[in-house]
């Protein structure tokens, strides 16, 4: 299964794309159907300033999201007309569009990229891949850049396994109320309980408090606070 954005993922080398060239994306319309994007916790900070910061579950797995648009399948951080980003903070998963990590049957990371994004071309546009089959310095720093975020996610299911530990997350809705439209409610997504974070022992606060996470919470909590945000920049692109 692609990941999410993609619509096909191709390994680099140095045989099939010593001519590619790439041009720096300006134009996010390969989100505007995407109304959450997964975060990383050090994303947390700055992602709350304008997105609320919520938890989706999956099986046994969490994943902290940003919520971008409160209708589904609908982003309202991304221009109708020219696809620009219209919020200040970028999440990094967006930013490491059209480059992926993949695992192959190894169980290996290979550096993949999406060919059908429209600034990969062959035509000099951009920049370069490959120099003299070498990695360019370019590529270097996405491959940089991929290796963090894969860090990142590591840390980020680490905090996510100790609001399991703790049995924190509650499941949670949002009703959206627009004037002459039916109310529309939000579902399938989780919060911290307020109700059990206060009901923990001080030894379990300590213990939470100790690996980072108390703070973190306390962020996502706070992030909450942009449903409200969210919901008049959805009146404005409506």
């Amino acid at each position: 299964m692609l990941p999410m954005f993609y619509e096909s993922i191709t390994a680099l080398n140095t045989t099939a794309h010593h001519d590619a060239f790439l041009e720096p994306v300006k134009d996010y319309s390969f989100a505007k159907k995407s109304s959450t994007i997964a975060v990383g916790v050090s994303e947390f900070v700055q992602a709350s300033y304008e997105y609320p910061v919520i938890f989706i579950r999956n099986d046994d797995n969490v994943t902290p999201m940003v919520l971008t648009g409160l209708k589904g399948q609908t982003n309202t951080f991304v221009a109708e007309d020219d696809g620009r980003w219209l919020g200040n903070y970028l999440p990094a998963y967006v930013r490491r569009y059209p480059f992926v990590l993949a695992k192959g049957k190894d169980e290996i990371l290979t550096v993949c990229i999406d060919e059908t994004y429209s600034g990969f071309n062959r035509a000099g546009l951009g920049e370069k891949l490959f120099d003299e089959e070498q990695r360019s310095q370019y590529l270097e720093g996405q491959i940089s850049f991929l290796q963090a975020f894969e860090e990142e996610m590591q840390r980020t299911k680490k905090f996510c396994d100790y609001l399991l530990e703790f049995d924190l997350l509650e499941d949670s809705n949002a009703t959206v109320e627009r004037k002459d439209e039916e109310p529309h409610n939000i579902r399938g997504f989780c919060v911290v309980s307020r109700e059990r974070l206060n009901k923990l022992s001080a030894k379990d606060l300590k213990k939470l408090q100790k690996v980072g996470a108390l703070e973190l919470i306390y962020q996502h909590l706070s992030s909450l606070s942009q449903f409200d945000t969210l919901l008049n920049k959805d009146r404005q692109t409506s």
